[in-house]
């Protein structure tokens, strides 16, 4: 897998680059496997009030070019591993000239500082309730304010990161979140060159990486009577070895595309 996929797009590809950044996202999905005492305890499975789930589950993160919806690089966990503990495996695949697309659970201080350090651009939807205390207003509506490892830190503005800070509503009631306020973050801190009504649609962008796990889960795979769990393989290792072979075809299939 490591030695064959790859992003693929050129800067004339539609949809692929902004401002000469390559657009990709990261996102994680899970699957289910066969229910034997090995993947079991290997990679746990979901419970809740009425019961424990019909089957262990793996946790997949995901890197995607967007402009081509292919998978270049992922890592794998448990059920109770969190999609934020799986991103620094990613971390080797992101370059200086990519620009990575992130959901709201995936924020947090180390991973910016991790991610910025390798010269990566970052577009970061928040969760609600996030401290951005403004330092300076720009022309766009957005402004900068810092991003601190902790609360302490905060007070005494020690390790403050500079950030760009946008703030809209979507106006689409066909749209999830219509009339709530949404905040993206960014280390684009040039609000003429990257303007915010920019930003805004190509946060949403993000959407593409779905488009990829479709193909892998519906379209490849088709549920059926005969084949109750998406992976086959009865121990952990086959599991992982399923999870790098099917992610193979959609690559050709993308590539065969392009």
């Amino acid at each position: 897998f490591e030695r064959t996929v790859r992003p693929l797009a050129t800067p004339e590809t539609p949809g692929a680059f902004y401002c000469g950044m390559r657009l990709v996202a990261t996102d994680g999905t899970l699957l289910d496997v066969p229910d034997t005492p090995a993947n079991d305890a290997a990679f746990k499975r979901p419970s809740g009030k009425r019961g424990d789930g019909a089957f262990p589950q793996v946790r997949k993160l995901s890197l995607v070019e967007v402009g081509t919806h292919i998978e270049f690089a992922l890592s794998t966990g448990s059920y109770r591993t969190s999609e934020r503990a799986l991103f620094p495996q990613l971390l080797p695949h992101l370059q200086s000239d990519m620009l990575l697309l992130c959901d709201r659970g995936f924020f947090s201080y180390e991973l910016w500082k991790s991610v910025v350090s390798r010269g990566t651009h970052l577009l970061v939807r928040l969760q609600k309730g996030m401290i951005l205390k403004k330092i300076e207003q720009l022309s766009d509506g957005s402004y900068l304010a810092k991003i601190y490892p902790n609360a302490r830190a905060r007070e005494k503005d020690r390790q403050g990161i500079v950030v760009r800070v946008i703030k809209y509503t979507l106006n689409d009631p066909q749209r999830v979140g219509h009339q709530e306020e949404h905040t993206l973050l960014t280390d684009l801190l040039d609000a003429s060159k990257y303007p915010a009504l920019e930003l805004i649609p190509g946060y949403h962008w993000r959407w593409e990486h779905e488009l990829g796990y479709a193909q892998q889960k519906t379209y490849q795979d088709p549920p059926r009577a005969s084949k109750p769990t998406h992976l086959r393989s009865e121990t952990p290792m086959g599991v992982l070895q399923e999870i790098y072979a099917l992610s193979l075809p959609p690559f050709v299939i993308r590539s065969l595309m392009f």
